[in-house]
């Protein structure tokens, strides 16, 4: 008996799970201008639920992944519907900033963390300029190593989840068939993916557990359903904080 795999709704329901769990984690988180207690359980809390919020990092790399690939299939240059993706994505990160911030802390303006749609914008701009042509290829690799540095550096400026980024880049760019050969190493994109998500806190292995065993059923409504429900999180989580903060 051929068994079905994770669904995608399943995916998208456990994307946003880890959305609550960021905004719970930064709620009970205690004033760090407050009294230092030998053992705080909500610090200890806030910590733990902020470090299993990570545990979904690749899975939103991996909607957009998908949406990417239906992009090449269309007769429209790819460059154009690429960027036309990017703006929408943008749009809708910039809609859901001040809910985000609102939700984690307090405040309609926070930069101390962005909303992790950032993230996959990031790596989509990458993408954009991944396949630039150069003269050889030394200065190919060369170029996008640079181009991976860059994304490394904007999502530390812009303070957003580093893992996404990679996650979103590694599934983007590196064919699922192909391996990285270098002498007697070679390593294929699954192993990228569990490194990398050893490499971002452990959790996120939960994520690249989960993408790796989805089922193959073709439903593209399932990413909307997770880019309209995602918005619909942050407002309620921000009128719920609001609510309390003015009783």
């Amino acid at each position: 008996m051929k068994r079905k795999g994770i669904t995608r709704t399943t995916l998208a329901c456990c994307a946003l799970l880890g959305v609550v769990l960021s905004i719970v984690a930064r709620v009970i988180e205690p004033d760090p201008n407050g009294a230092v207690q030998s053992f705080d359980i909500w610090l200890y809390g806030s910590v733990a639920l902020e470090v299993l919020s990570w545990s979904m990092a690749a899975i939103p790399a991996w909607f957009v992944a998908r949406r990417v690939r239906a992009l090449r299939t269309m007769t429209v240059p790819f460059q154009v519907v690429l960027w036309c993706y990017i703006a929408v994505l943008t749009f809708l990160a910039l809609l859901c900033e001040a809910p985000y911030d609102y939700a984690r802390s307090g405040q309609w303006w926070d930069y101390s963390s962005q909303n992790p749609l950032w993230a996959v914008i990031i790596a989509l701009v990458t993408c954009s300029v991944w396949n630039i042509e150069s003269d050889s290829m030394p200065s190919t690799v060369i170029v996008r190593l640079v181009l991976v540095i860059v994304a490394v550096v904007w999502s530390f400026a812009f303070q957003v989840l580093l893992s996404i980024v990679l996650f979103t880049l590694l599934l983007l760019v590196w064919p699922v068939d192909e391996k990285f050969t270098w002498k007697s190493i070679s390593i294929s994109r699954q192993t990228a993916l569990i490194m990398t998500a050893a490499g971002t806190g452990i959790t996120p292995l939960v994520s690249v557990w989960l993408i790796g065993h989805v089922s193959r059923s073709k439903n593209q409504g399932n990413q909307w359903l997770l880019w309209w429900a995602y918005p619909l999180v942050l407002v309620s989580a921000a009128v719920i904080r609001l609510t309390v903060n003015m009783i």
